[in-house]
């Protein structure tokens, strides 16, 4: 961990329609992602019911009235564990599609584990040639 700098900051979005787990963020191996906000908006006019998951386990599930529109800034950094991902679905059972955009603003932290070159068997590459004088 240590002294992680950030630097840019990613968006992810999706359209979530039914009780299928949509991607927000996709998970990638040894990145920690950190939610800074989530923006949610229900485009039709119904209320719906949506979880969230960060891999397999529930995040949150918030409600979601007609036309709504919610944002959630997350001043902490909610920070999710590395290669975990961040998903929505529709966890009601209204028959009727659903259509609600989930934006993320995340940022990304690098949590793999450096490799360092063994001292003791490392060779430089460097070949030393002399110099006119003959001197290396």
């Amino acid at each position: 961990m240590g002294n992680r700098k950030r630097f840019k900051t990613h968006r992810g979005l999706a359209t979530i329609t039914n009780g299928t787990p949509t991607t927000v963020i996709p998970a990638q191996s040894g990145i920690a992602p950190a939610i800074l906000q989530l923006a949610i908006h229900n485009r039709n006019g119904d209320l719906r019911s949506l979880r969230m998951d960060v891999g397999q386990e529930e995040f949150f599930t918030i409600g979601i009235g007609g036309s709504g529109t919610i944002i959630w800034d997350m001043p902490d950094q909610e920070e999710i564990p590395a290669g975990s991902g961040f998903s929505a679905w529709i966890s009601d059972s209204i028959p009727t599609a659903a259509s609600i955009t989930v934006m993320a603003r995340y940022v990304r932290y690098d949590d793999r584990t450096p490799t360092n070159l063994n001292p003791a068997t490392y060779i430089p590459s460097t070949t030393r040639m002399p110099n006119e004088q003959g001197n290396q």
